[in-house]
């Protein structure tokens, strides 16, 4: 199994638990639905079906992490123009 996802300028970021592993774990508990704030994943553009889902330990966390992986994504797309 491959932990790992290819960042391109096209890489998507979704907050939330959108991807269809997320799917696959339905939260049912009010303790498990708060998982859904610190929910992310990276999808690799070129296949739509390959992503990283990831989870963090809390909001802010989660914020910080994806500001800072748009931020490189960002970079991505200046040094493709």
């Amino acid at each position: 199994m491959q932990r790992s996802i290819e960042l391109r300028p096209d890489t998507k970021v979704i907050l939330g638990r959108e991807t269809a592993i997320f799917a696959r774990f339905k939260l049912k508990t009010a303790s498990e639905m708060s998982r859904e704030k610190v929910s992310f994943s990276i999808v690799n553009s070129k296949k739509e079906d390959r992503t990283l889902d990831l989870e963090g330990q809390n909001e802010n966390e989660v914020e910080i992490f994806i500001s800072q992986l748009r931020t490189v994504i960002q970079m991505f797309k200046t040094k493709e123009e």
